[in-house]
């Protein structure tokens, strides 16, 4: 049976990775977004 802090701990940590990953997302969208404007005003 799992002992409640190592459900928090792997809780915590998953949440981190998910975070990273979509700030990374995030940025990545961000940046195809931006580039995909500036080549429509050209």
């Amino acid at each position: 049976m799992y002992s409640l802090r190592s459900i928090a701990k792997t809780a915590s940590s998953t949440t981190r990775l998910n975070t990273l990953n979509f700030a990374r997302m995030s940025s990545t969208l961000t940046t195809v977004c931006i580039g995909f404007l500036k080549a429509r005003s050209d």
